[in-house]
């Protein structure tokens, strides 16, 4: 009888393990369904308003980075450092709601610039949010009134060169398959010159060549001011094109660069 008894027990805690552990396994599956959230995001109306005031108080900025500020004639770098006024990286994402990069060697919410051999890869929604959160006077004429001057003396130039330099570069597809190819292998194998984008400086004129014979060189579409293009700054460019063409942003990079130009710029757009 003892033994028996001890039986039913011990068949009794069988069952009620058996189903504790379906329960929890029924549970765990159930949480396993549900998709991971995003990153918490702070309000957008709040970074709304820091883009208007950032906007406005630009041309009171100073630069928050060691090294020779250029700002305004310099190039994204030297933007960036300024802006840096308003908001982090950091800043940046927690109204993002994503991380801004992928992968590359950025590292807890710091830009790492001086890597020879990684860069980082953009989340493909994050140009999407800057266009969309970036140019409020595309909606608002009175700010575009108020923020004119502002684009012309601190954006413009920069603007530009990245317009044409992107246009450019695109005018002959076969060079930059060929270059981005190139650049991909050389960083992959460890073996890119830290000057490898020295050669860009002369991008903009119109005898740039990859090719002594005439006969093999790349041809681009050229313009005629385009001799006049600092070639520091559209170096920067074309390897901002070049590694966007390698993680895919560059065409969501290029609307929001588009909807700059039509809201300030429209009849230089239109020239190219």
């Amino acid at each position: 009888m003892l033994v028996g008894r001890s039986l039913s027990i011990e068949n009794k805690i069988l069952n009620q393990n058996f189903f504790i552990g379906s329960v929890v396994i029924l549970i765990a599956a159930l949480f396993a369904c549900i998709p991971k959230s995003k990153l918490r995001s702070k309000p957008i109306g709040n970074w709304l308003d820091s883009v208007q005031y950032a906007w406005k108080e630009l041309p009171d900025t100073q630069s928050l980075c060691i090294g020779e500020d250029a700002f305004p004639n310099g190039g994204m770098q030297d933007l960036y450092c300024h802006l840096k006024n308003f908001a982090s990286l950091k800043e940046l994402e927690s109204y993002f709601g994503e991380s801004v990069f992928l992968s590359g060697p950025h590292i807890s919410g710091y830009l790492v610039l001086d890597d020879r051999y990684e860069f980082g890869h953009y989340n493909p929604s994050f140009p999407k949010f800057l266009a969309q959160t970036l140019i409020p006077a595309s909606k608002d004429s009175g700010f575009k009134t108020v923020t004119q001057p502002i684009y012309e003396l601190y954006i413009k130039n920069l603007a530009r060169t990245f317009f044409a330099t992107y246009k450019k570069l695109h005018s002959n597809q076969i060079y930059l398959v060929k270059e981005r190819i190139r650049y991909n292998r050389l960083r992959k194998d460890g073996i890119l010159d830290p000057f490898y984008f020295e050669k860009y400086k002369s991008f903009m004129h119109p005898q740039f060549s990859d090719d002594e014979d005439e006969k093999l060189a790349s041809k681009f579409v050229s313009h005629a001011d385009d001799i006049h293009f600092n070639g520091d700054i559209v170096k920067t460019c074309v390897a901002f094109w070049i590694r966007r063409s390698i993680d895919q942003s560059d065409k969501a990079f290029l609307e929001g660069l588009n909807l700059l130009l039509i809201t300030y710029d429209p009849n230089y757009r239109n020239t190219r």
